[in-house]
């Protein structure tokens, strides 16, 4: 796992061995802005909206996380190049959501935390990743775009955090309305075993990936199973092994669930 110092932008390599304590980042991408692994060594261009997001995760860590030097963003933390180390970040990344200290979710279509009505309408809530960014993790402290705390949802919100930080007003009863996610799930993952596959499934309707074959592959960690990723195979066929890896899991998942966007009601009518 490569991660991020927060102090100097720089990467390292980690083993589970050897892995600090991290916070992990969630956000929206900015359509040929963000910054990629191979941009750090050279420095971020404060005039892309991508680059200043990084510094602008590494700064809230710095000096609003206590205790915590090394932070996760997909972005940059990936080599987006290698064909095998993209696969591989896809089949693990779950399960580094659920083991990092804290989650930030970076709303940038939320200007202020004084209108409720935009926090509900984020384009956050209507997109693929987003979604296990929003189950994994033990806590996800929601900010808006001027880096100011909307609130959280999980469990640890409401008591002690890993980690020292401010946390805000406990969101998860208005994220569960939002997501038609149920209360149990999004403060404790542990509670997925409870649901069947088919119900999960249906947590990701009218969610939307710019790429079409991660409308399967961000269900992967959601569904506890592993398989190569193959862009360029087509929706249809990255359904059908995802459908083929759960069943072999020993579940049932029926495809006719996962209506195109056009024919799901989306959170909030988004």
């Amino acid at each position: 796992m490569r991660l991020l110092n927060v102090h100097d932008l720089t990467l390292r390599q980690f083993n589970a061995a050897n892995l600090p304590k991290y916070a992990i980042t969630s956000h929206r991408w900015y359509e040929d802005q963000e910054a990629s692994m191979r941009d750090l060594p050279n420095g971020l261009d404060m005039s892309k909206s991508g680059h200043r997001k990084v510094k602008g995760f590494a700064e809230y860590v710095r000096k609003n996380v206590e205790g915590i030097e090394w932070i996760w963003i997909d972005t940059c933390c990936i080599n987006q190049d290698n064909s095998h180390e993209l696969s591989e970040a896809i089949n693990s990344m779950f399960k580094w959501y659920l083991h990092a200290q804290v989650c930030l979710a970076y709303l940038a279509d939320v200007p202020s935390t004084s209108d409720n009505n935009t926090f509900e309408r984020s384009a956050w809530f209507t997109r693929g990743w987003t979604l296990q960014e929003l189950l994994a993790p033990k806590v996800v402290v929601f900010l808006t775009g001027n880096w100011e705390v909307i609130g959280s949802k999980g469990h640890y919100s409401r008591s002690i955090t890993p980690v020292t930080l401010n946390v805000g007003k406990w969101l998860t009863p208005e994220v569960s309305s939002i997501t038609r996610i149920p209360q149990t799930v999004l403060d404790d993952w542990h509670s997925h075993q409870h649901f069947s596959a088919n119900a999960k499934l249906a947590w990701a309707q009218g969610r939307e990936t710019t790429a079409e074959e991660d409308k399967a592959y961000c269900l992967l960690g959601i569904f506890g199973v592993s398989m190569s990723v193959i862009y360029g195979e087509g929706r249809q066929r990255a359904r059908e092994r995802l459908r083929d890896a759960v069943q072999a899991s020993g579940e049932q998942l029926d495809l006719t669930m996962d209506a195109p966007a056009s024919q799901c009601i989306s959170p909030r009518g988004l």
